[in-house]
């Protein structure tokens, strides 16, 4: 309480004679006649009509300069608030005489002739009236409003008119008086209970938008809001939601009273978006409301508009999976996608990440013609955090290929790049590297910006930054010299995974320095259990795979044999092996105490992905083998290596940790063995050793791979002549191969790309080819006929014949020569014992 206003207890008025009021039809007759009758009229019955027909006498041009001087206080609050309430869309031009009223009224503000009622009523008027003026009138209003703020800063208010004037000037970004929040304490302190719910609600919404951090006074507010919460309306449980969340204070009485009366009220499309952002400050509230409130909107989908759907949307993600609002997501992507075209960038960008979070990408194509017209239109209007953190890293995260997107991107990026800040940089980079876009002139530009930045630079944005230009295989040597030279700044704050990312971008580079601190890591281990102990484990053999594994190997071994020993917990219990399917069904080829071998039919999937409608190979593994880690994806489910889904063969498994880690570092050092039929279009005329370099895109693994283009890695394949073949006038290779890298869809890549594509492979062959393998073999064919590994000291070596339906088509071949016909005869044999063609 700043000091008493003119009408407040101790400031009476001396007493005022009421005249009678006129009737309308005297008022409307006087303004007829051009008089001002209508402006000096106080009669409490007709005063807004009076003021209304002020307001009308001097927009209509009668007299501007007498209204103007005529115009009572009252008179002029009550016109200012007319123009206010005018309809949407009707615009408030200079003739109506904006500027001249703020301007009367910044003058009875300075002569401190304005009460707390009507500095209320001016502010709030101001909130709806300067967006929809032009410049010079709009800066009037602001003016007008800027003094009112500092006059409610002398005023004793009434709560309703301090908190409505709290919350206008947070509206229009104007700062708050420096008393408020004192004088909040105060009442809180003195009167709680004749404050209004709603009063406490814009006070709190006041302070979250102005960035006020008052903590004490939002738990006091906070408590009075739970004892008073069986008054909370539909409006005071969204406004409070939102003011809580914005401010980022977890009052968990508060949410859970919110959460209690959500099921209560009817919530507008607005207001459950603004629960939604409530409930992700406490974990265990948004797991139980935030499913209801999804379920909800979804039965009023049609009601959100672009912003309250992108608030929800980013909320949901945050907490939720995408199966505990399957209703919603299904309900929201149409809405999504009829909204795109009138949304904002922010919206844009937050449609892209959450539906990118929540893996149902279908909105996705129509966020990037929308987000490409927006970037084309105004290449300012999108903030740089929101088109990179957000745009570009959820089309690279779900695997969206949107080429005309990242051109446009990229044409926004090059001139504004010094608005990017480190985490922007690292983030644009990784997207565009993820999806395979190589832009030179942009890369180049933001290696020099993160030259320029690099100090603000955290472990992450450093170990990102360099993946990316690595996996594009764009060469920037300064940064990566700059990066060096500063290692031992980031080193201790780098996290397993960030240190194998540096590891593999700097291939070689620093490793002394790397390799020191893989030791001091291994020398003091965290104590981990479950998902955490998994997920250490598969970054730890990350960071060996990097750097020089044979020095390090012992070092491993023991800390995973500990790892193992905390994720087993105890031996998993086996369900029993089940019988021999048909040919198309999966089966245990072999089964040891740690570890099995299972057969993949075609159509199989070993590595799981969402929405895939193939059967999968986990599952098969759980309900035969059971043990945790057939249901940990973390740990791919035990599975050491995969097949791709057309495809067969054999796949080597891990029943328990300990086995996983001993297997996977098999893996590392060469001592699995992979071995491949392979039948191929053409004759190979000699043994081969294809060394050629794999680039895999991110993303959807549909997306072939691609050879020897920049950021391909090396990929080694060796390959012997079984037999040439001819079916149907046409020419084939039967083909052992074995491999010593493990790329995606390597063998296919490197065929095709040699002008040898597999047998009946739709993704790397041309369509006609493809569709006349189909009549032959049925599907591709690349069966993986022999694993070999170790099993403590003893080496176990498993075979597996072709399916029928390749073996069926092999038959139905003619060899070309009496060596090829020889050859068929014992396709049991190692890549080793093999006779090649070619001798």
């Amino acid at each position: 309480m700043l000091g008493p206003v003119l009408g407040a207890p101790g400031c009476a008025r001396p007493p005022q004679a009421v005249p009678s009021p006129p009737s309308r039809a005297q008022l409307a007759e006087a303004l007829r006649g051009g008089l001002a009758l209508a402006t000096a009229a106080a009669w409490r019955g007709s005063r807004g009509y009076a003021h209304s027909l002020a307001w009308r006498q001097g927009s209509a041009g009668l007299g501007q300069a007498t209204y103007r001087r005529q115009t009572s206080l009252e008179s002029a609050v009550h016109s200012f608030r007319h123009l206010a309430r005018r309809p949407k869309g009707q615009r408030v031009g200079p003739k109506d005489g904006s500027a001249a009223l703020a301007q009367r009224l910044e003058a009875f503000v300075l002569q401190g002739r304005l009460g707390p009622e009507h500095l209320r009523a001016v502010l709030v008027a101001a909130v709806y009236l300067a967006p929809r003026l032009g410049t010079q009138d709009s800066a009037a209003v602001m003016r007008l409003a800027a003094r009112c703020g500092v006059a409610l800063g002398e005023v004793e208010a009434e709560s309703r008119d301090l908190a409505e004037s709290l919350w206008a000037l947070s509206k229009l970004r104007l700062p708050l008086p420096a008393g408020a929040c004192t004088e909040m304490e105060r009442r809180l302190d003195e009167a709680p209970g004749e404050m209004a719910v709603c009063d406490l609600r814009r006070f709190g919404w006041a302070l979250a938008v102005a960035g006020r951090s008052e903590a004490q006074l939002f738990k006091r507010m906070g408590d009075e809001l739970v004892r008073r919460q069986e008054e909370l309306s539909a409006a005071d449980v969204a406004g409070v939601a939102f003011a809580w969340a914005r401010a980022g204070h977890r009052h968990r009485p508060l949410l859970r009273a919110l959460a209690r009366r959500v099921r209560g009220s009817r919530l507008q499309a607005s207001g459950l978006s603004k629960v939604a952002q409530a409930a992700v400050l406490d974990e265990e509230l948004a797991a139980e409301l935030l499913p209801e409130l999804a379920r909800e909107a979804a039965r009023k989908i049609d009601e959100f508009e672009a912003q309250d759907l992108a608030n929800l949307l980013q909320a949901l993600a945050q907490t939720t999976k995408a199966d505990a609002v399957g209703e919603f997501l299904a309900a929201a992507s149409p809405r999504c996608i009829a909204l795109c075209p009138r949304a904002i960038p922010k919206d844009l960008c937050c449609f892209a990440w959450a539906f990118a979070v929540l893996k149902s990408p279908a909105p996705l194509p129509a966020v990037a013609q929308a987000a490409r017209r927006a970037l084309t239109a105004s290449r300012g209007g999108f903030d740089a955090r929101f088109l990179s953190g957000q745009l570009c890293w959820a089309f690279a995260a779900a695997g969206v290929d949107e080429p005309e997107l990242f051109r446009a991107v990229a044409d926004v990026v090059l001139p504004s790049v010094g608005c990017y800040g480190p985490r922007d940089i690292s983030n644009l980079a990784w997207s565009f590297a993820t999806l395979g876009y190589r832009p030179v002139g942009l890369f180049g530009t933001l290696g020099r910006r993160a030259l320029e930045t690099l100090q603000g630079f955290n472990c992450q944005d450093v170990a990102t930054m360099l993946w990316a230009y690595s996996h594009v295989g764009i060469p920037a040597p300064e940064l990566f010299f700059a990066v060096a030279a500063n290692l031992r700044r980031w080193l201790p704050k780098f996290s397993l995974q960030e240190l194998s990312m540096i590891a593999w971008a700097l291939d070689g580079g620093a490793a002394d320095t790397l390799e020191e601190e893989f030791c001091a890591r291994l020398a003091r281990p965290p104590l981990l259990m479950g998902h955490e102990a998994a997920a250490y484990a598969r970054d730890l053999k990350a960071v060996l795979r990097q750097l020089r594994w044979q020095r390090l190997l012992g070092l491993a071994q023991t800390e995973l044999q500990r790892l193992a020993r905390a994720q087993d917990g105890a031996a998993p219990r086996l369900r029993g092996l089940g019988a021999l399917g048909a040919d198309d069904a999966p089966r245990i080829v072999l089964n040891l105490a740690d570890r099995a071998v299972l057969y993949k039919p075609p159509g199989w999937e070993v590595e799981p992905t969402e929405g895939a409608e193939h059967r999968q190979l986990p599952e098969f593994a759980q309900k035969v083998l059971g043990g945790r880690i057939s249901r940990d994806p973390l740990s791919c489910f035990g599975f050491l290596h995969r097949l791709d889904v057309a495809t067969s063969g054999l796949v080597l498994m891990a029943k328990n940790y300990a086995a996983y880690h001993d297997l996977d570092l098999q893996l590392l050092s060469g001592a699995i063995s992979r071995e491949y039929l392979v039948c191929c279009h053409g004759l190979f005329g000699e043994r081969r050793r294809l060394d050629l370099p794999i680039f895999a895109p991110k993303g959807a693994r549909s997306r072939p791979s691609l050879v020897a283009v920049p950021g391909a890695r090396r990929s080694l394949s060796e390959v012997k002549v079984l037999a040439h073949l001819q079916s149907s006038g046409r020419c084939f290779s039967l083909l052992v191969v074995r491999i010593a890298t493990g790329r995606r869809h390597q063998i296919r890549a490197q065929a095709s790309h040699c002008g040898h594509p597999v047998a009946c492979d739709g993704l790397y062959a041309a369509a006609a080819t493809f569709q006349a393998d189909k009549d032959w073999c049925g599907g591709t064919f690349l069966h993986r006929h022999r694993l070999a590994f170790n099993e403590g000291k003893a080496r176990r070596e498993v075979f597996m014949p072709l399916p029928p339906r390749l073996l069926a088509a092999l038959q139905s071949a003619k060899p070309k020569d009496h060596r090829s016909r020889q050859q068929l005869r014992k396709l049991r044999l190692s890549f080793a014992d093999a006779a090649s063609l070619a001798g």
